[in-house]
């Protein structure tokens, strides 16, 4: 069991500074070769929206110990994870080398839907159990 919390705590980590390395890239201009790349790799920038969308909640959301913390207070992480993808999204107006779109904005908020049901299903299911017995 140490092995595999130890395993997971080196996958967020790794997760989080992949993540953190392409959202710095997207604003810096000369390092935009980065995200292309990745762009490329996965497809297009929507599946690289949905996958940082899902990623950089979960892995920090890890980082910080946040399943040992009330459940109101990762709520609110979540919330405020969501705030930062808005605050992302929006501040491309101000950039000229960035747009904004809406689709980037709708994909970045379905890989956090995503990562919302992965962090908080486990906890929904067992709430809902004490309801919802099979026999």
């Amino acid at each position: 069991m140490k092995y595999y919390k130890s395993m997971l705590d080196g996958f967020a980590q790794i997760s989080f500074l992949w993540c953190f390395s392409l959202v710095l890239s997207k604003h810096v201009p000369g390092w935009q070769i980065w995200c292309k790349w990745f762009e490329l790799w996965l497809g297009s920038d929507k599946n690289l929206h949905i996958l940082v969308g899902l990623l950089l909640p979960l892995s920090l959301g890890r980082l910080l110990s946040l399943r040992s913390k009330p459940m109101l207070l990762q709520f609110t992480f979540f919330l405020a994870m969501l705030g930062c993808f808005l605050i992302d999204e929006y501040s491309q107006l101000w950039f000229t080398h960035r747009e904004f779109s809406t689709e980037d904005l709708f994909a970045s908020a379905l890989g956090w839907g995503v990562a919302c049901l992965l962090w908080f299903g486990r906890s929904l299911m067992s709430f809902a159990g004490h309801s919802l017995r099979w026999n």
